[in-house]
């Protein structure tokens, strides 16, 4: 099992939970039609329906299919959402995926440090397809990353299974504004596999964490800031650079020992790397 470690860690204080904000519409049960051409519901506050349109010949009658699902069979409540990857007539796909991020309908501020991130799960896996869920809270702005955490699915459950992400913190000086979480399917998905996801749950500590000390990892990088190159002190693989979003902006596999950042905009980036099969996320500033 992989090992998970913070880079860098600034702690100002004991902290002390005085609330605990969750998703809205956690467990998927309210959904809405919001394009009235189509006979499909998206769930509320969360974007993730994406629609193709096929028909032989490019004439009536259109036979359009979605990417998320409502469906009835539900962890807890009356329904979940159902992640599927839908073959367009180009043979391209479009892949499941559910987001909840500023800018949604009904999105609400958000400004607590949640532990982990919980929820339940069905994966109907074919090939090697991964589901990826990525949670990120940002402060004033959206290069300030104050928490983090990922975690990908890559075996079938047919039974619903708990998931936990647990939060990293790389800030407790800057205050919480907004929240983004992504469930995606890997690009490329194929057409026959599907993930059900319902119930999620940000949990919070009960009791006052203290200061704690910066953990090191033992591999580090440098220089960071970078600006055109950032080097390792040893050979890493599996690198990963993420906007605070948690959008994917570069990726390396096999062994590396340096990486050119020079394509990246200014600001602040989540880094992921694996060393000795540990999992090492840190904070990269690109000046």
């Amino acid at each position: 099992m992989k090992k998970y470690i913070v880079l860098f860690f600034t702690i100002t204080g004991s902290l002390f939970v005085r609330a605990q904000q969750q998703l809205p519409n956690p467990s998927f049960e309210n959904w809405t039609f919001h394009n009235t051409s189509l006979p499909y519901e998206e769930p509320d506050v969360w974007f993730g329906t994406s629609v193709s349109c096929v028909s032989s010949s490019n004439q009536p009658p259109v036979v359009c299919e979605t990417s998320t699902v409502k469906t009835t069979n539900a962890q807890a409540g009356l329904y979940a959402a159902k992640l599927v990857n839908v073959a367009n007539s180009d043979g391209s796909i479009s892949k499941g995926q559910l987001i909840y991020s500023y800018g949604s309908d009904g999105y609400v501020t958000f400004t607590d440090r949640p532990k982990t991130l919980t929820g339940y799960y069905k994966f109907n896996q074919t090939a090697a397809d991964v589901v990826n869920i990525i949670v990120t809270i940002t402060g004033p702005t959206s290069t300030d990353i104050v928490a983090y955490g990922t975690l990908d699915l890559t075996a079938s459950k047919t039974n619903y299974t708990l998931f936990t992400i647990p939060l990293q913190y790389f800030s407790q000086s800057i205050a919480p504004k907004d929240i983004y979480v992504v469930i995606s399917f890997n690009d490329n998905a194929s057409a026959s596999s599907n993930f059900t996801v319902d119930n999620l749950v940000l949990t919070y500590t009960t009791t006052p964490t203290s200061t704690a000390t910066p953990v090191s990892a033992g591999i580090n990088f440098f220089p960071n800031p970078g600006k055109d190159k950032i080097h390792f002190e040893q050979p890493v693989k599996n690198i990963s650079i993420q906007s605070a979003n948690g959008a994917s902006v570069l990726t390396y596999t096999g062994d590396n020992d340096e990486v050119n950042i020079s394509s990246l905009d200014k600001g602040i980036y989540i880094i992921s790397y694996e060393h000795n099969e540990t999992l090492i996320h840190g904070k990269l500033i690109v000046e």
